[in-house]
């Protein structure tokens, strides 16, 4: 009997230990996930600031052509986008919903850019000159803009003028 209880005691013990690797071994694979997801979105920042600040390029609204400037210009977002989009559950989805997720992917990407960066802002700026041009109160676009749906009156004013 006293064999049996040994046995059963460091049959526990090891299944404690396998539980405690594997949970382990998930938190690695976050931590690893977080920073190569950082540092993607840090890159990205860098090539849609470049693009628009210093190279006055126009924004890519067409999300296939988007990912592929982003691949093109980094190899090292080789993917990124398509790592988004697939979070959308492409297979399960009909095409036409499908493009509407590219495209929705597109804007959450260049949010993601943005909070690293807060001059990346093309789609922002469109929004705000449709919603200016539109009439819409100065109140009202200053709060879309703390929402982070667009940009400020002022920095739409100082746009059309610049």
């Amino acid at each position: 009997m006293p064999f049996i209880m040994i046995f059963c005691i460091q049959l526990k013990s090891i299944m404690i230990v396998e539980n405690l690797y594997h949970e382990a071994r998930e938190e690695l694979k976050r931590i690893k996930l977080t920073s190569i997801s950082s540092e993607k979105i840090r890159l990205m920042s860098n090539v849609l600031f470049k693009k628009q600040h210093k190279d006055n390029e126009k924004p890519i609204y067409d999300p296939e052509e988007f990912k592929k400037m982003l691949e093109k210009e980094e190899p090292k977002l080789q993917g990124f986008f398509d790592e988004f989009y697939a979070g959308t559950n492409p297979q399960k989805k009909n095409p036409i919903t499908n493009q509407q997720n590219k495209k929705k992917t597109r804007y959450n990407v260049l949010s993601f850019a943005g909070f690293n960066n807060k001059f990346i802002s093309d789609v922002k700026e469109d929004v705000g000159f449709l919603l200016n041009a539109s009439g819409t109160s100065v109140s009202a676009i200053d709060t879309l803009s703390n929402a982070g749906l667009t940009v400020r009156k002022k920095t739409i004013q100082k746009k059309r003028f610049s």
